[in-house]
């Protein structure tokens, strides 16, 4: 009766995977918590330049877990431009709360939902920019809602474009 030597091949491949699927579960995990730390030190930046307003925070802070995002001391302003179509918005918040905001479904379905924002103690004067005129009808709606806003000691003065309280 013969005996057969077990392969040594298959134990080195047994080992390659268990490393690889072994490394791929450590990324799985760490992932969450590296892009949390990267997104609250980059997120308030990427706002500046990408958006015509200049926005100053305190304490920002962002679980990407449990969707909550918030943000204390805030001071917003438009920067300077000649697009009428910009809606001015000056004024200043003590503390923003967004939570339960589908961060996953915003990443990868392009859909924005938000359960409740907090505002508390701001003052914040809009004028409404023109309306743009729609040059691609078939251009994709954002899909975004807000189920409820809560404004707690708050003072918020909008204005159209006609510099008239609306």
């Amino acid at each position: 009766m013969e005996k057969k030597l077990p392969n040594k091949g298959t134990g080195k491949r047994k080992k390659v995977v268990l490393i690889i699927i072994g490394t791929l579960i450590f990324l799985g995990l760490i992932f969450p918590f590296v892009l949390n730390i990267y997104l609250k030190n980059k997120l308030p930046q990427l706002v500046n330049e990408k958006t015509p307003y200049q926005i100053s925070l305190k304490d920002f802070s962002l679980n990407l877990f449990k969707g909550h995002i918030s943000a204390h001391s805030i001071t917003i302003k438009t920067k300077q431009t000649t697009d009428p179509s910009v809606t001015q918005i000056n004024g200043d918040i003590k503390s923003l709360r967004i939570e339960n905001f589908g961060i996953w479904n915003a990443i990868f379905n392009k859909s924005y939902h938000i359960r409740e924002v907090q505002l508390i103690d701001l003052n914040v004067k809009m004028i409404l920019g023109q309306s743009k005129k729609k040059k691609d009808p078939s251009q994709k709606k954002i899909n975004f809602g807000v189920e409820n806003i809560l404004v707690t000691n708050g003072n918020i003065s909008v204005k159209g474009k006609d510099k008239k309280i609306s």
